[in-house]
């Protein structure tokens, strides 16, 4: 019986350990926010619903693409961008990502903040009925935008 408990102590020990070493794996106390300086990596996916005529009134692969690539074209001016790339996968030619760096936080911010990317977003995504004006076309799901930043070791 000793036995048992002791090996339970020490695997709560060794647990406690390792959330601890994770929690802190920055060597930091724990109290420290994400770095926002330097670049941000921005990775956008979505996917359009494979539809053409005559499914429907309209091809939602080509309108999905040309808003895409207006996106792309407007952003290109947009302070502090210093990348920015689509790409499509070979197998599901309906799937894209886009790839963007930014050389800050706040470039990123501003750049979403610009009407071009208000509209590129509001072009593809599925609005609640009723559509707005000059919605024509459909994703298939949420779009997935995700940032990320460099890590810096000490």
């Amino acid at each position: 019986m000793r036995g048992v408990w002791v090996w339970r102590v020490s695997m709560i020990a060794l647990m406690w350990f390792m959330v601890s070493a994770a929690a802190n794996a920055d060597g930091s106390r724990g109290d420290s926010q994400p770095s926002l300086e330097g670049p941000i990596f921005d990775i956008t996916h979505f996917d359009v619903i494979p539809l053409t005529p005559p499914q429907v009134s309209i091809d939602f692969l080509q309108t999905a693409y040309t808003a895409l690539f207006k996106y792309r074209d407007a952003s290109r001016s947009d302070p502090g961008l210093e990348s920015f790339r689509v790409v499509n996968w070979l197998l599901a030619s309906n799937h894209s990502q886009i790839v963007d760096v930014w050389s800050s936080l706040e470039a990123f911010e501003r750049h979403l903040a610009q009407k071009h990317s208000i509209d590129f977003r509001f072009a593809v995504q599925v609005q609640p009925p009723p559509p707005p004006p000059g919605f024509n076309c459909c994703i298939g799901s949420p779009i997935d935008d995700r940032q990320y930043s460099l890590v810096k070791s000490i």
